[in-house]
C-alpha cells in the first residue's frame, strides 16, 4: 500500500495513519532498560513486590480451582488469560 492514499487516487480518509518507523535497538538500549527498571524497583520495591504477589496467588488461585473441579486441561489457558483481567493502560487514560 503506498505510503499517501491520495497519491494513488483514493479517497483520502480520517482513519489514515502513516506508517509507524521502526528503529533498530541493540545490546546498550536493552542494558539501560534494565538499569532503569532496577533502579525504579529499588526505589519503590513494594510496589513490584505488591503486584508479583497478587499475580502469583490469582495464578495460584486460578490453576487450583481447576485442579479442583476436574479441569485440569483448562489451567494453562485460564492461567494465561488471568493476566489479561483489568483495565488497559489505553482505557484509563480516556477517563
Amino acid at each position: 500500500m503506498p505510503e499517501n492514499p491520495s497519491a494513488a487516487g483514493l479517497p483520502p480518509s480520517a482513519s489514515y495513519r502513516p506508517m509507524p518507523v521502526v528503529r533498530p535497538i541493540g545490546v546498550a538500549d536493552i542494558k539501560a532498560a534494565l538499569q532503569a527498571g532496577l533502579r525504579d524497583f529499588q526505589r519503590a520495591p513494594l510496589y513490584g513486590l505488591g503486584f508479583g504477589a497478587f499475580f502469583t496467588l490469582g495464578g495460584l488461585f486460578v490453576v487450583l480451582s481447576a485442579a479442583r473441579f476436574g479441569m485440569s486441561y483448562l489451567s494453562y489457558p485460564l492461567a494465561a488469560g488471568f493476566v489479561l483481567i483489568g483495565r488497559s493502560p489505553a482505557s484509563a487514560s480516556t477517563r
